[in-house]
Formats: C-alpha cells, structure tokens, sequence
C-alpha cells in the first residue's frame, strides 16, 4: 500500500470531501458556541484536542484556507441565507445602522421625543427596547408618561462589522509589517522595498516568507 493510500485509510473523507477533524473544526467554525464560533484558533484546539499550541496558532489559519474546508463553509453559509432568506449585505447594513446610529434622530426640533411610528429606519432599528413607565397625577391631573429607551450596543456593532470586513487584522498585520521592516532594513543596510534589497535580506536569512509578496 503506498503512502497516499495509507493516508486516505488512516483519514477517511466524507462526501464533502472533508477528514473527521477538518469536519469537526469547520463545524465548531461556523455553528458552534459562541465562546469557539468563528476562532480558528479556538475550533482548531477542540477538532485537534492533543496538537500543541504552537502548532495550533499555525495550522488553524491554514485549514481555514484550506479549498475543501472553505468550500464546506461557503456551501453551509449559502444554504443558512437561502433558508433564511437573508444575506450577508443585509447583515452588514443592520449592523451599520446600530454602529451609526445617532441619538439625536429619536427627538424633534424641540427636544420631543418622536412617536415610536415616526422614526426613522435608521434609528429604529438601533433601538433594542423602549420602556414606558405611568406615573400618576395628582387628582384631576393626567397620569405621566416617561419613555425609557434603550439603544443597542454601538461599539458592539462597530466591531463585529470591522471583524466581519477585515478591518482590524488588516491594521495590526501592516503595523507589524511595518516595525519589521523598518527593523530589518536597519539590520541590512538595504530597503525592503526594492527587489535587491530583499534579495541581500533573504542571503542573510533574515526575511519572513510573507515579505516576498512585497513590491509584486
């Protein structure tokens, strides 16, 4: 038996093409509990319980890429929209409207907070609760209305939206890219921008593999 046999006996595939493992952790990835739901690192820990940390931080990236696993949950989160009759750009724009939302469109020119009918979508639906509390009046006075309204969590809604676009990773990989280079290129004496100056840094062993794709 060869060795590529060996492999497809020790790691059986399912019909989607995927291993026991990369099931489980693209399970967890997509609908797990929240705690684990979207963490690769996180998933990957639980489908490969006796990998070590290390190896955990490298290849949980790496199996998210992966064609057949990305694949899977592509296909899972397609069916989840069509069933739900939802898409990601609805998400996005329910999101935008609570991490944009502006708390002076609940009130009028005077300082009147508006019916609850004519808000704005926008801010409507920013609004998590409204509460309305009867205090009574003295006698032969009308009884009080105070509305208490509560808006959902702004920074909340800011931050899965930034997460959902890439927006923080993309920051933190080109601050980290960006001290690294500057680093390296004391070390060197070469810029990293040019062709020869990576080339002189990957002679001395000092450039990471991401640094290739630089000036492509």
């Amino acid at each position: 038996m060869n060795m590529k046999k060996m492999r497809q006996a020790r790691y059986p595939r399912n019909e989607d093409g995927l291993t026991p493992g990369q099931q489980t952790f693209a399970d967890l990835y997509r609908a797990g509990p929240e705690k684990v739901r979207g963490n690769a690192l996180a998933c990957y820990r639980q489908a490969f319980p006796q990998a070590a940390l290390s190896t955990a931080k490298v290849q949980s990236s790496r199996l998210l890429r992966n064609p057949v696993v990305a694949t899977y949950l592509q296909s899972k989160r397609q069916a989840a929209e069509a069933e739900a009759d939802v898409n990601e750009s609805q998400v996005l724009k329910e999101l935008a409207k609570v991490g944009f939302s502006d708390i002076r469109a609940l009130f009028d020119r005077e300082g009147r907070l508006k019916p609850i009918h004519d808000l704005p979508d926008e801010i409507a639906a920013a609004v998590a609760a409204v509460e309305v509390v009867v205090m009574k009046g003295e006698q032969g006075e009308e009884p009080l209305y105070v509305y208490k309204i509560k808006l959902w969590n702004k920074l909340d809604a800011l931050e899965k939206l930034g997460k959902q676009l890439g927006m923080f990773k993309e920051q933190k990989d080109m601050n980290v890219k960006g001290g690294l280079t500057h680093l390296l290129e004391e070390i060197s004496g070469s810029p990293l921008s040019t062709p020869m100056g990576r080339i002189k840094a990957a002679q001395e062993g000092m450039l990471p593999d991401y640094y290739a794709e630089l000036g492509e």
